[in-house]
């Protein structure tokens, strides 16, 4: 395939993608509430677009304080503002900038795909990028996933740049500055320092240029953990609710019965925290959720387990497609959904193996999934914590997809080898 195929043809399905996407954020998301993390992220974004600064949005409407805050990452809520500040006031006008954002996503996952296998390759992850449900519809929920998979996209893409390349510095520049991006979306998205840039560094030798790699991530991160430090006067490099959602995950009711494996605002409840700064008491809820699974080891094996088949859509899927209509996503299309996924994990497992045959670059990818799971056990079941393994998930499904079609192709051509094939 010409490069003007391969790009006429990516335009075609970014075309596609942008339809189905606002087709979903118009006829379906529009009409989804707006709660929990998603009303946050608005509030968030009004408030910096009319110069309130970032700070705790509710505490702000209802008592007028203006009460400096770290719970979420910055990225996202200042994308969200810039939609507001260009006439994006509204949750549906946003929802729709999203969808031009997931779009990208599809673009870049297409280039993918030509960088480890082939340009075929990359425009079939494309075209399955453009109709995956939990891809969309994360894209119409006003979510912080959106950019995160666009920027996990682009990691892998970067990484597969700097290994066919590794004397490039400015490579291992880029790698670390969108690395430091995706953490200043999901913070957990750090760890892929040492789960990308270490295992490249590694494997080249360049240990230099990995350092300067990063480096560049810290850098990134630099001015958000400095203005953290000044208005908190404590170190958090990116948002203090990392350990502050410990308690809701790890307390009675998610380590046994019906909730097993989730998370639960009520457990909050459970908590002191009257008088504490933000920092201070996501610090308490933290510990508190570490001393309960500590007390109950036992059962913390056994939660990760089922955390992970949560995220995976593996441990009762419906009851998990129901918990997730909770952060605004439709209860129809998330089930949908939940059946592609099926469809592409023995289509994904399949390609990674006949990559590792042919000796294919194959960490980078399998480095998201490993991010994805984690995090996951880590916190607790939700499937858009499967989010950063969506990339390579649907590369390796077009590969397989790719090399069946080759070879019944192939197949039919040795068997009629009469007919014409041009």
């Amino acid at each position: 395939m010409n490069k003007r195929a391969f790009w006429l043809g990516l335009g075609g399905i970014a075309l596609a993608a942008l339809a189905v996407r606002v087709a979903y954020v118009l006829v379906v998301a529009r009409h989804l509430p707006l709660i929990g993390d998603a009303q946050t992220y608005h509030l968030l974004a009004r408030n910096l677009a009319h110069g309130r600064g970032y700070v705790r949005p509710h505490e702000l409407a209802a008592t007028g304080r203006a009460l400096p805050s770290a719970e979420f990452p910055p990225l996202f809520p200042f994308l969200l503002a810039a939609v507001v500040k260009l006439g994006g006031a509204t949750v549906t006008s946003q929802k729709l900038a999203m969808a031009g954002l997931g779009t990208g996503t599809v673009v870049v996952l297409g280039l993918l795909g030509r960088a480890v296998v082939s340009p075929t390759v990359g425009l079939v992850a494309a075209a399955l990028a453009a109709v995956h449900p939990m891809l969309f519809g994360i894209d119409g929920a006003l979510m912080s996933e959106t950019p995160y998979v666009l920027l996990i996209a682009v990691t892998l893409l970067a990484a597969f740049w700097v290994a066919r390349a590794p004397e490039s510095r400015n490579r291992w520049i880029a790698l670390g500055a969108v690395i430091g991006l995706a953490a200043l979306t999901r913070g957990e998205a750090l760890a892929l320092v040492a789960l990308v840039v270490v295992p490249l560094a590694a494997a080249r030798r360049m240990f230099v240029a990995g350092t300067i790699a990063v480096v560049t991530t810290l850098l990134v991160l630099t001015p958000w953990t400095a203005r953290n430090y000044i208005r908190f006067h404590a170190l958090v490099p990116v948002s203090d609710n990392t350990t502050g959602v410990l308690v809701g995950a790890n307390c009675p009711p998610t380590y046994q019965g019906r909730f097993e494996g989730l998370w639960l605002f009520s457990c909050y409840g459970r908590v002191d925290v009257r008088g504490l700064d933000e920092p201070d008491a996501f610090r308490r809820y933290g510990r508190a959720g570490l001393s309960h699974a500590r007390h109950h080891a036992g059962h913390v094996p056994r939660v990760m387990a089922i955390r992970w088949l949560r995220t995976f859509g593996l441990f009762r899927p419906g009851q998990q497609v129901s918990w997730e209509t909770l952060e605004g996503r439709d209860h129809r299309w998330q089930t949908v959904g939940t059946r592609f996924e099926w469809a592409l994990y023995p289509l994904a497992i399949s390609g990674a193996i006949a990559l590792r045959w042919r000796r294919v670059l194959m960490w980078p990818l399998l480095s998201t999934v490993g991010l994805a799971s984690l995090t996951t056990i880590a916190t607790y079941g939700n499937q858009r914590f499967r989010a950063a393994a969506e990339p390579a998930l649907v590369v390796l499904a077009a590969a397989t997809l790719v090399e069946v079609t080759r070879r019944i192709v192939r197949r039919g051509v040795e068997a009629h080898p009469e007919l014409p094939v041009s």
